[in-house]
């Protein structure tokens, strides 16, 4: 069993999980005096179904389990540390987390961190209320506005594509929140991965429903500050995403939690 503990990295709301599945005292000593030769810490929300969840004292999803194995094949241990989307940002950016899950590789992005090889390929999508049949398309939803969550690269995929801003963006701090206000009409729609929504709806059976446009896939990989250390964990991180992507993990858990393979490039296809 996965045990939670306080994380002092600074962010009220964060959590650590020891993935090794260590006693407390344990964990406390690994966190606090770095006596673990090969330890990671991975920054990630606890609402993210299904790339990272939390449910019951586990953390799950296609994007743990992902990192689970490469660093099982890197050989290193990970700690966990949760908080909402912004403050897996704000941990990333201060220095607090070594890296994060479903953290897609950007130019932006670029100019502040080294990634690895990517491991997935995430395409943008906007889901509205399910009785919703006039909006099926970008230019349908002129004139509306839509959620994003804080911190998500979706607003700014969608910002790329929307061009003369005829889609109004407001940013809340979860996906709950943008399910309720898409119900109570104060937003048309909320943009996340396509493949995250419709995996969302279909196994949460949410009362909302995708548009049939999909855009800007962007390659995510694990993103780390360039540092000597980072880079040699960056080298071990690659070899593993090598021999996971060859022997077939990576496609096996992808299709266990999508029903398809998002490893690979839709769009080199």
């Amino acid at each position: 069993m996965k045990k939670f503990k306080l994380l002092g990295i600074g962010l009220a709301s964060a959590l650590v999980l020891a993935a090794c599945g260590a006693s407390a005292g344990e964990e406390a000593t690994s966190l606090n005096s770095g006596s673990a030769d090969k330890t990671v810490t991975i920054a990630a929300s606890p609402d993210g179904y299904p790339q990272h969840y939390q449910e019951g004292d586990e953390l799950k999803g296609f994007s743990v389990e992902v990192a689970e194995a490469v660093a099982e094949e890197a050989g290193y241990e990970i700690e966990w540390a949760l908080s909402d989307w912004s403050g897996v940002v704000a941990a990333l950016q201060a220095g607090k987390a070594d890296t994060a899950v479903n953290f897609a590789n950007t130019p932006e992005r670029r100019e502040s961190y080294v990634y690895t090889d990517n491991y997935f390929y995430a395409s943008t999508g906007i889901a509205v209320a399910s009785d919703d049949t006039e909006t099926n398309t970008l230019e349908d939803l002129a004139g509306e506005s839509v959620n994003a969550v804080v911190g998500s690269n979706y607003a700014e995929v969608l910002k790329e594509y929307d061009t003369e801003d005829q889609i109004g963006l407001e940013f809340v701090e979860s996906m709950a929140v943008a399910v309720a206000n898409i119900q109570s009409g104060k937003v048309k729609g909320y943009v996340n991965g396509y493949e995250e929504l419709t995996a969302q709806i279909k196994n949460r059976d949410l009362d909302l429903r995708m548009i049939d446009e999909t855009f800007g896939e962007k390659p995510v990989g694990f993103p780390f500050k360039d540092t000597e250390e980072n880079q040699q964990i960056i080298a071990d991180f690659n070899a593993a995403l090598q021999t996971l992507s060859e022997d077939g993990t990576l496609a096996e858990i992808s299709n266990e939690y999508f029903g398809v393979d998002i490893t690979q490039s839709r769009e080199a296809e």
